[in-house]
Formats: C-alpha cells, structure tokens, sequence
C-alpha cells in the first residue's frame, strides 16, 4: 500500500509515508502538468478570490468565468 505524504510531495516527485521520494509519472496524473505543491498555485488558494471561486457553482457561469480570470492573472 502506498501512502502520499502530501506536504512533502514538491514538483513531480511524490512522497511517501516513510520518506522515500519518486518520481510520479501517473499516480496523480494533474501533477504532472502542475506539480505537486506549486508555489503559484499555493499563492493563489490563499487569496480569497480563490476562496469565492471554490465556493462558486456551476450554475453560475458569468461569475465563475470572472474568477478564473482573476486567478490566472496572479
């Protein structure tokens, strides 16, 4: 059984419960574009667009259309 160790998990390499460090190439497959604790992305969830984006819903279209670009261009 493999268990992620989250907080140590950085760029494409996924970390494990015991400290081992490997490279992800599937495990989960958004990090290999994104990476495993983004600096951007970490910057960009403390905003508190991102929170009223995480709290738009779908059906809400316009809005969410703003927020993303919001977002992006942080």
């Amino acid at each position: 059984m493999f268990v992620q160790d989250q907080e140590h998990s950085v760029g494409n390499y996924i970390a494990d419960a015991d400290g081992n460090v490997l490279l992800d190439v599937y495990n989960q497959i958004a990090s290999i574009a994104v990476g495993y604790n983004n600096p951007r992305i970490l910057r960009a969830a403390a905003s508190p667009d991102w929170a009223r984006y995480a709290l738009c819903t779908p059906s809400q279209p316009s809005r969410l259309a703003r927020l993303t670009r919001a977002i992006v261009r942080s």
